[in-house]
């Protein structure tokens, strides 16, 4: 199912960000990032292999993949990695949310076609991401400070760590953890995951290529974009309710079957 007015909510959110970013992110300040210089090098490496690799496959996806099931493989991924989503709920405090996406598991695996589709969010169990990075924080460990890996992708030291940690502590299923909350455009690791990566970047293309191709500056633009969404997500309650959150972060789509970002 289309949600209406999705894709203006999301539109004049990137909007009003950009203009945020271009101008009130001096390095060093709000955002801690003394390796800006590296930073830079990496962030143009990862934009080119988005221009040569990913768009356009992603480009083939889109106009191959049957409408109602454009999202499938990224619904499968998103599924799978529901129960490290859950446990990560629970070493937060928050129980309630736990336990929602427990449901959410159960609801998509059994009605959705092991997690093809996403029956839940009709019954009121939208997705609420977390992952190991954001119980970091939520432990009060410090940021550390902003770092665009190859590979992982932008993010601070914490949300860095937090991946590895992740995998360590949780093993296959983190793969889809890590999946889920890293930048579309720089998702390379294994041929397992290809189709829900290349899904991922045909459902969030016009914004990726507002953030990459059309600001002013793409590196300022995206580390407070990418930033923002972190910081917000730690500082969330317990609150279940279905919806567009303010700050999603266009490059990880919450979007069902047949919706369109």
């Amino acid at each position: 199912m289309r949600r209406p007015g999705g894709a203006l909510r999301r539109t004049a959110f990137i909007a009003g960000l950009l203009a945020l970013t271009a101008c009130a992110t001096p390095p060093g300040e709000d955002i801690p990032d003394p390796l800006e210089p590296a930073n830079r090098v990496v962030h143009q490496a990862n934009r080119l292999t988005d221009r040569v690799v990913m768009r356009p496959f992603a480009a083939v996806y889109g106009a191959l993949a049957p409408t109602p099931f454009t999202g499938a493989s990224l619904n499968v991924t998103q599924n799978l990695g529901l129960p490290v989503v859950a446990v990560n709920h629970l070493l937060q405090g928050e129980g309630e949310l736990a336990i929602h996406s427990v449901l959410r598991f159960g609801a998509n695996t059994i009605f959705g076609l092991g997690g093809m589709l996403d029956p839940a969010r009709e019954m009121g169990l939208p997705h609420r991401p977390t992952d190991f990075g954001l119980t970091l924080r939520r432990w009060g460990l410090p940021e550390g400070v902003y770092t665009e890996a190859p590979l992982r992708g932008p993010g601070m030291t914490i949300d860095h760590v937090g991946a590895y940690a992740s995998a360590a502590l949780f093993g296959p299923l983190a793969a889809t953890e890590w999946l889920l909350t890293t930048p579309a455009q720089t998702r390379f690791a294994s041929t397992a995951s290809q189709a829900a990566r290349v899904a991922a970047r045909h459902l969030s293309g016009p914004l990726i290529d507002e953030v990459l191709y059309e600001s002013a500056d793409s590196y300022v633009a995206l580390r407070g974009m990418v930033v923002s969404n972190r910081r917000y997500l730690a500082s969330k309650t317990n609150v279940v309710e279905p919806g567009f959150d303010p700050l999603q972060d266009p490059f990880t789509p919450d979007i069902g079957p047949g919706e369109t970002p």
